[in-house]
């Protein structure tokens, strides 16, 4: 009977001692704040060198929390608003947005389940996603995939992140 007692209270502890370390683990995460983005490249398969996406000069953030959610707007330096129907339609090839859960965090990798995307081609579709944290900077790389900016091309992003303070 005492061997049973025992047995029922040190499940309930290893459970609850389980879950502390996790929950710690994913709230200590690095990759986890607000990022401002500071670069945006963008390699086309078959073609040499890197395009600067958004420009030099890129503006916006990402938000990563510790709920396993990443939220991110980014567009390019100079955006003026729009005087007609084709100027309008013509601002989504200067930014980029969406939102989703993160369905999978390894120390290098994570995957995002789009919700909410300026690009519908990228709703409902696993998104995976390289990092490296290096102190305040974030790197964040795709693998090769399809282009929801250019469509009909393979391509690679690297976008550089600083942490916001």
């Amino acid at each position: 009977m005492k061997m049973r007692m025992l047995t029922l209270a040190f499940i309930p502890t290893t459970l609850l001692l389980g879950f502390l370390t996790w929950a710690n683990a994913q709230t200590s995460n690095s990759l986890f704040g607000t990022w401002r983005v500071i670069s945006f490249k963008l390699e086309v398969v078959g073609e040499l060198g890197e395009r600067d996406i958004l420009g030099p000069n890129p503006k916006g953030y990402a938000i990563i929390t510790p709920e396993l959610r990443i939220m991110s707007f980014l567009a390019a330096d100079g955006r003026q608003p729009p005087t007609n129907q084709a100027e309008a339609a013509a601002m989504l090839q200067t930014m980029l947005a969406y939102t989703g859960r993160i369905t999978s965090l390894e120390p290098d990798k994570f995957t995002v389940d789009v919700e909410i995307s300026w690009n519908q081609v990228y709703v409902g579709k696993p998104q995976v996603r390289y990092y490296t944290v290096n102190g305040d900077r974030l790197t964040i790389r795709t693998p090769e995939q399809e282009s929801g900016a250019m469509p009909g091309k393979r391509t690679v992003s690297i976008l550089t992140f600083e942490r916001h303070k």
